[in-house]
């Protein structure tokens, strides 16, 4: 049966460290009693983009681009279908070990969605970009009273991480398709001049680009 990791729904929490402090529990995703339709619980779901830079010829930085996709059938979640998407990441199915830091668990969760869905190889360095990014610079994506679908039951811990120096490997078969890298400018012409249904991101993906564009 799939689970989720889940705390319960608290306006209370603003940031990342509460979410770390909150007691977590798995729940059903489908069945009796499941969290998917439980509004009292919210599924914790990392979501992590990857960009790099656009380096001149002297080396410089002059532009930076994030890896994208759009989502295959045979993905966890049937309601993203064809959206296309930047961040990777999927629904924690374990609980931290006893003695583990839930910052620790979240980390070693978001590599090994990394592992699983790019190819890339789980390094500790790896492992310890992400946890800093998760520690200092976490966004929550938190769903609001009109929230509805998929982005009603999650609450996302959404990261940036520079892809520079990663080595992505063979994208998974089914969950991941159409693989690439796109500018700013691409993606403001693909998913919003555009701005069609067959060119669309999904929300959490929207709200991650346009976070980014606002800074």
């Amino acid at each position: 049966m799939k689970t989720a990791l889940c705390i319960k729904k608290d306006t209370s929490i603003k940031n990342i460290d509460d979410v770390l402090n909150k007691p977590s529990f798995l729940m059903p995703r489908e069945g009796d009693d499941n969290c998917e339709e439980n509004p009292h619980v919210w599924q914790l779901l990392p979501y992590v983009v990857l960009y790099r830079y656009i380096k001149d010829v002297t080396g410089f930085p002059e532009d930076v681009e994030f890896l994208t996709y759009r989502r295959g059938g045979g993905g966890g979640e049937k309601r993203l279908t064809s959206k296309y998407s930047i961040g990777f990441g999927g629904h924690v199915d374990t609980s931290p070990q006893v003695g583990e830091l839930m910052l620790d668990h979240l980390s070693r969760e978001c590599c090994r969605e990394l592992s699983e869905e790019l190819g890339i190889e789980v390094t500790e360095t790896l492992f310890e970009t992400i946890r800093a990014m998760l520690n200092a610079t976490c966004t929550l994506i938190a769903p609001t009273d009109e929230s509805t679908g998929v982005d009603a039951h999650h609450l996302g811990l959404l990261v940036y991480v520079n892809a520079q120096e990663l080595v992505l490997g063979k994208a998974e078969d089914g969950h991941i398709d159409e693989l690439k890298w796109m500018s700013r400018q691409q993606m403001l012409d693909k998913f919003y001049v555009l701005n069609s249904d067959t060119h669309k991101l999904e929300n959490w993906s929207d709200f991650a680009f346009q976070n980014l564009m606002a800074e």
